[in-house]
């Protein structure tokens, strides 16, 4: 059984008060992922049910919701991505949870840094997927699965991306790769419903 840990800041403090443990009772990974292949990303994405709410109310702020993308427009501008995973390239994960702003990459430039180099084993960034990053900002790896949000001028949060893949991270000419939350939306509705 998996479970999870909502509200969990610094890794090694586990047992504060602010922690919910929440069990696991499902897990949805989403039909068009191909687990078994390292090179294809495509529906990069999955669904856990837990055993019970989240409380929301009773975290004393250190948890919220997160709005969905209203439309399947590219998003612009900047996002933020959090996650507990390495600081550089093949470096140690994080005690505490970290964020970067970082960038959104139009698809076409970010299909030009990964057509440069054959021996990346990355396909084509298709419309299912956003890339943001640059000039070592980066997601990086064991952020997989994270979000990556905006945040409008009213502070409500939008989950635009999970962390997905990319060469490395923090890589000048690599931004990292997420899987676009707005072209999953009448699937997620489809599993929940």
């Amino acid at each position: 059984m998996y479970r999870i840990l909502v509200g969990l800041h610094k890794l090694s403090e586990e047992d504060t008060p602010t922690v919910q443990r929440i069990m696991i009772s499902k897990i949805v990974i989403h039909d068009g992922y191909d687990i078994g292949n390292d090179e294809a990303y495509d529906d990069d994405i999955a669904l856990l049910q837990t055993a019970k709410p989240i409380d929301i109310k009773g975290s004393k702020g250190y948890v919220n919701g997160i709005c969905l993308p209203k439309n399947k427009a590219d998003p612009t501008g900047y996002a933020t991505v959090i996650g507990w995973g390495h600081t550089r390239t093949d470096g140690e994960n994080s005690d505490v949870l970290l964020q970067v702003t970082v960038p959104i990459i139009p698809r076409d430039l970010c299909n030009e840094s990964y057509d440069d180099d054959l021996e990346d084993g990355i396909d084509d960034i298709t419309e299912y997927m956003i890339c943001a990053g640059s000039k070592g900002k980066d997601s990086c790896q064991n952020d997989s699965g994270g979000p990556l949000f905006q945040t409008d001028s009213r502070g409500v949060a939008t989950l635009i991306g999970v962390v997905s893949h990319g060469a490395g991270c923090g890589l000048k000419f690599y931004p990292g790769v997420y899987t676009k939350v707005a072209m999953y939306k009448s699937w997620m509705a489809k599993v929940m419903s």
